[in-house]
C-alpha cells in the first residue's frame, strides 16, 4: 500500500499491466529472437545486459539494454501498433455469424456454428422421420460444401482425415440400415446459403435463421 501510494485497497487497478525484464552477462540469438517476436504481440519484455567491471576496489555494474535497442525504442513501438492493427482489423474481417434450425417453426438446434450445419440438418431430417431410402441418398450425394456429406470411415480420405473434414475419431454420428456415416464438416458463409436453398426445396418443414 506504501509502495503504491494507496490509502486503500484497489484491486482492480492492481497488474492490469505486466512487464518482464531479463537480466543476464549474455542473451542467445534465440532468446532475443523469441522476445522481440513476442513483443510484437503485445508483451512488454527488456532485455539487459549486466557487465561486472573492477575499478581499484570497487566493482562496478553495468547494465545495458539492448532490446528494444533505446534508439530504436519508439520506432519498434509504433510497428508494434500498426500491426496491432493489421491483427484486429483481419479478426473483425471474419465471419462469426451462428445459425438456428427449426422444425416446423419450432427451434431444434439454436446458436451454432456454420461448421454444424451439415450435422444439425441430417439429425433434424432422423428426428423428423423424413429419413427414408431416397432421402438418405438425397442426403448422401450432397456435395454443397465441395466434400460428400455422409461418408462410411473406410471412405474418408487420409488428407480428410488429416484436416478433420469428417470427425472419424468419434462414434458415427448418423447410423442409417445397421451403417454408421459421418458428416462433412467443410462449412463456410460461401455455401451454406447453396445448401440450405437446395434443403428447403427438399423439405419445407426445415427452415434456418442466420444471426
Amino acid at each position: 500500500m506504501e509502495f503504491l501510494v494507496w490509502d486503500q485497497p484497489q484491486e482492480d487497478d492492481f497488474g492490469q499491466n505486466v512487464r518482464i525484464v531479463l537480466a543476464s552477462g549474455d542473451f542467445s540469438k534465440e532468446v532475443t529472437t523469441s522476445v522481440l517476436w513476442l513483443n510484437e504481440r503485445d508483451l512488454d519484455i527488456t532485455c539487459v545486459r549486466l557487465g561486472l567491471y573492477r575499478s581499484g576496489e570497487q566493482l562496478l555494474l553495468n547494465a545495458e539494454q539492448i532490446v528494444p535497442l533505446p534508439e530504436a525504442e519508439g520506432y519498434q513501438v509504433e510497428v508494434r501498433q500498426k500491426r496491432r492493427e493489421e491483427r484486429s482489423s483481419r479478426a473483425g474481417t471474419k465471419d462469426r455469424s451462428v445459425l438456428t434450425l427449426s422444425i416446423n417453426g419450432e427451434i431444434f438446434k439454436s446458436q451454432f456454428k456454420k461448421s454444424d450445419i451439415g450435422l444439425n440438418t441430417v439429425l433434424a431430417v432422423e428426428h423428423s422421420g423424413l429419413l427414408d431410402r431416397d432421402t438418405f441418398e438425397f442426403l448422401r450425394e450432397d456435395m454443397s460444401c465441395n466434400f460428400q456429406l455422409l461418408k462410411r470411415a473406410d471412405e474418408v480420405t487420409d488428407n480428410e482425415r488429416k484436416y478433420s473434414k469428417y470427425r472419424v475419431s468419434r462414434a458415427p454420428e448418423l447410423e442409417y440400415e445397421g451403417v454408421g456415416y459421418y458428416v462433412a464438416r467443410n462449412w463456410g458463409i460461401g455455401n451454406i446459403k447453396s445448401f440450405i436453398n437446395r434443403v428447403a426445396e427438399r423439405f419445407s418443414q426445415l427452415s434456418y435463421e442466420i444471426e
